[in-house]
């Protein structure tokens, strides 16, 4: 697992990446809703990505599943950046 992350026009921009088998095509669009699972029954209760996706939302921020060319899986995570956050990064 890799995390990337930028600062731009007052966002933050985090890539939780891996080169895992990624999410099926026909599931990308049901994985943020809740009790949606792919693990076997009994195994999971689908909820960790509806509750990370509506913790976000309700920061201003968001989350989304991407696949790269390289065949990396990842989840992107947007966030804005508070005004004395907005002054921190611009002096790094």
């Amino acid at each position: 697992i890799e995390i990337r992350g930028r600062v731009n026009s007052g966002w933050l921009h985090l890539d939780v990446v891996d080169n895992g088998p990624g999410v099926r095509p026909e599931d990308q669009h049901k994985i943020f809703e809740p009790f949606f699972t792919t693990k076997p029954k009994n195994q999971g209760t689908g909820l960790g990505l509806a509750i990370c996706r509506d913790i976000l939302s309700a920061m201003g921020g968001s989350m989304s599943y991407l696949r790269n060319d390289d065949d990396e899986t990842v989840f992107r995570v947007e966030l804005p950046l508070a005004a004395s956050d907005q002054s921190r990064a611009a002096q790094v």
